[in-house]
């Protein structure tokens, strides 16, 4: 069962690199689909041979996502970005995404983010109806009927493809802040029996880093 449902997302995620590749196309980029590429990227835009930006597209079957999972995915597309030496990033999700952490991921970290609505906005854009990503991300993503007393997603943003070369490109190669380790060591820390020394300290770590002045009992 388990197994099955890996091929039917793999093969889902290759129709979707499909269209976003149809899209690109539209907009006369020129794209690499190399599989053969130890950094594992989805898509690379290139001209006259040189690289310019790295695409990495992730499908989830649903349509909101945690802030976690999305942080997660701008890591991974960093550390592609490190891997093949680009400095453009594009991070396109099959989810609906709020103004905030777009703004976030630009900001912060240097990475264009797309969401599905943002695909759908360049296809119109494009002139070229939908190219079938309406209707893929239906099937994937199917509109639920809103419990009553929520506030449904509202979607204003005005992306454009030229947005891409418009970020400017973060150093990569930075060192990560003293926070950012212990955040990483906190999110990826394992789970089960055995693990909860190493949680305990990287929570001690933590609270050493808060206050500078620490009391005696976290000396």
């Amino acid at each position: 069962m388990a197994i099955t449902k890996m091929i039917t997302t793999l093969t889902l995620k290759e129709q979707f690199k499909a269209l976003v590749l149809k899209l690109f196309s539209v907009y006369q980029l020129e794209i690499s689909t190399s599989t053969e590429s130890k950094d594992e990227v989805d898509l690379i835009i290139t001209s006259d041979r040189q690289i310019h930006a790295a695409v990495e597209l992730k499908l989830y079957r649903s349509r909101k996502v945690s802030l976690s999972t999305v942080e997660n995915a701008i890591r991974h597309v960093k550390s592609i970005g490190l891997r093949a030496n680009v400095s453009h990033l594009v991070l396109i999700v099959s989810a609906n995404i709020s103004d905030e952490w777009v703004l976030m991921a630009k900001e912060k970290h240097g990475v264009i983010l797309w969401d599905q609505n943002d695909l759908l906005c360049l296809a119109k854009k494009a002139g070229k109806g939908y190219l079938g990503l309406s209707e893929f991300l239906e099937s994937v993503n199917p509109k639920q009927e809103a419990k009553l007393g929520t506030v449904q997603f509202q979607y204003r943003r005005n992306p454009i493809i030229d947005e891409i070369w418009s970020v400017e490109p973060k150093n990569f190669r930075a060192q990560p802040s003293r926070g950012d380790e212990l955040y990483h060591h906190l999110t990826y820390n394992p789970r089960g029996r055995g693990k909860w020394t190493k949680f305990e300290s990287t929570v001690f770590e933590i609270l050493k880093y808060l206050y500078e002045k620490r009391p005696k009992w976290l000396v």
